[in-house]
């Protein structure tokens, strides 16, 4: 059975739900399966009690929950330690959010030599095993550099007059601006270049062609954060 290590890290019992609800979204869309409401409750209610909590999701996957709370001192094992130990059996791991402190390239390089993949579910940024550090060290300076308009647009471009605007982006201003879809269709193009997904299944869950995929990732690569092979 697939075991997923989520690690969440905040002050206060919203910096944490918010995370914990980020992360289990991103699994049930990986993975399937669903929690009943009254579980994940129960889920943060322990997590304020003990660092650790396990749950198995039907036949489909284990989940090895952490979190690392800023505002309370453990008397029992760390968020660390335990993470630590669940590193050893896990097959994929999910970082709530990604601040300086908490995940630097060389960790993401480590923990690639025991897990598959490190996704970093605030920005819904995945790397997978064998990613060169050169690689983890540009998108991890990338996404540290967040620009926005009033409205709280993450602006991508500041001046835009490249005509027609790139699928999951739109203008606003002037400016090219992530729509409410970039960061699923990021994903799903990452999958394509890491040889995870054809470029058809990704046009037919984009909504697209499969030329617009291809022509995205290698003249558009610069605003998804794509590797150039």
């Amino acid at each position: 059975m697939k075991q997923i290590l989520i690690y969440l890290s905040g002050s206060t019992d919203e910096m944490i739900k918010e995370q914990y609800e980020q992360c289990m979204e991103l699994v049930a869309q990986r993975h399937g399966g669903t929690l009943r409401e009254d579980d994940k409750a129960r889920h943060l209610r322990k997590l304020k009690q003990q660092p650790s909590v396990l749950s198995t999701v039907g036949d489909e996957y284990r989940l090895c929950l952490v979190a690392d709370r800023k505002d309370i001192d453990r008397r029992e094992e760390s968020a660390g330690e335990v993470m630590s130990k669940g590193l050893k059996g896990a097959d994929e791991m999910i970082v709530g959010d990604a601040e300086p402190y908490l995940l630097q390239p060389d960790h993401v390089a480590e923990y690639l030599r025991k897990v598959d993949e490190i996704t970093i579910a605030a920005k819904r940024i995945t790397f997978t095993r064998g990613a060169s550090i050169e690689h983890i060290h540009r998108i991890m300076a990338a996404i540290k550099e967040r620009k926005t308009t009033h409205d709280d647009d993450e602006i991508l471009v500041d001046s835009w007059s490249g005509g027609r605007p790139p699928i999951a982006c739109r203008v606003e201003d002037g400016q090219l601006v992530k729509d409410g879809n970039y960061h699923d269709i990021r994903e799903t193009l990452h999958r394509v270049v890491f040889d995870n997904l054809s470029k058809s299944e990704a046009a037919r869950r984009i909504g697209c062609t499969r030329k617009t995929v291809g022509n995205t990732i290698n003249r558009r690569h610069e605003l998804f954060d794509i590797p150039q092979q």
